[in-house]
């Protein structure tokens, strides 16, 4: 029996976060799927939520000042990425779910490295997509030249985000979140989760679309190098949001890979392949 999908906010760490519940009651192993930077749960992971809530228990949250987990007003410390991983340890804690896995996109691909290094007991595979460990100043000089929304963001990318926050909102948020990985540059040496990879447990899947304007090539190769128990699955023509251009792909590989708890034969399809890795 599918459920549809229903909100409704849970406390973690003395602040509310919203959430969104689809598909397959409690059976099975859960998945929880962290957004991007100013994203939302139901926005961001849509096409995952409709594809592959037939089968799974989708938990999709709001990050603490995204959304609907407003108060609080979203703010951007240094350790803002371990924040939300321990926000969603304490969601998924909340709502009784003791192991569960995790899909990232973006920023939430790097709470979601965090989250599977902090929390080893409960997270037992974890998807990231559009991820990095690191930001430097190749990095950084792409960002400032979409500091500006209105003049730089397409309307598709910028309309569903102004009507959560609108315009002026999120421009200060986004210089919010630019300035705080400027100063992570300049006095920690670029570290967003580098020093949490070797310490990740469970199997990884490292999911790159080779034509991602934000993450380039090195980012997930790096990944590769430094988690344990990883693989890597490249789009050739995906860009950073290709979990929406290639949903049904994206959703088959997921599945298999989280069916096998990492360890199977991926359902991979002609818009993506398998890379094969050097052994550690």
């Amino acid at each position: 029996f599918c459920q549809p999908r229903k909100m409704r906010k849970v406390l973690a760490n003395g602040a509310k976060i919203a959430l969104i519940e689809a598909g397959a009651g409690t059976s099975g192993t859960p998945i929880l799927c962290m957004p991007g930077a100013m994203g939302t749960g139901g926005v961001d992971f849509r096409p995952t939520l409709e594809g592959m809530k037939e089968a799974n228990h989708m938990v999709a949250l709001d990050p603490r000042g995204y959304g609907e987990s407003r108060p609080p007003k979203r703010d951007f410390p240094r350790d803002f990425y371990i924040r939300d991983a321990d926000d969603s340890a304490a969601v998924m804690n909340a709502l009784s779910h003791p192991q569960y896995n995790v899909i990232g996109w973006s920023d939430g691909g790097i709470s979601g490295l965090i989250h599977a290094a902090r929390y080893p007991q409960a997270v037992k595979a974890l998807v990231v997509l559009g991820a990095n460990a690191y930001v430097g100043q190749a990095d950084l000089d792409m960002y400032e030249k979409v500091r500006n929304i209105e003049q730089t963001w397409s309307q598709a990318m910028k309309a569903p985000l102004e009507a959560v926050y609108g315009k002026e909102r999120l421009q200060e948020m986004w210089d919010s979140w630019l300035d705080t990985l400027i100063g992570i540059h300049k006095d920690e040496k670029g570290d967003l989760c580098m020093e949490e990879l070797p310490q990740i447990q469970c199997p990884v899947l490292v999911v790159h679309g080779d034509k991602d304007a934000m993450v380039p090539e090195e980012h997930p190769l790096f990944l590769t190098k430094k988690i344990p128990n990883v693989r890597l699955v490249r789009f050739p023509d995906g860009k950073h949001n290709l979990h929406f251009k290639y949903a049904k792909d994206f959703n088959q590989l997921v599945q298999s890979f989280f069916d096998s708890n990492g360890s199977g034969e991926l359902a991979l399809t002609q818009n993506c392949h398998e890379v094969r890795l050097d052994p550690k």
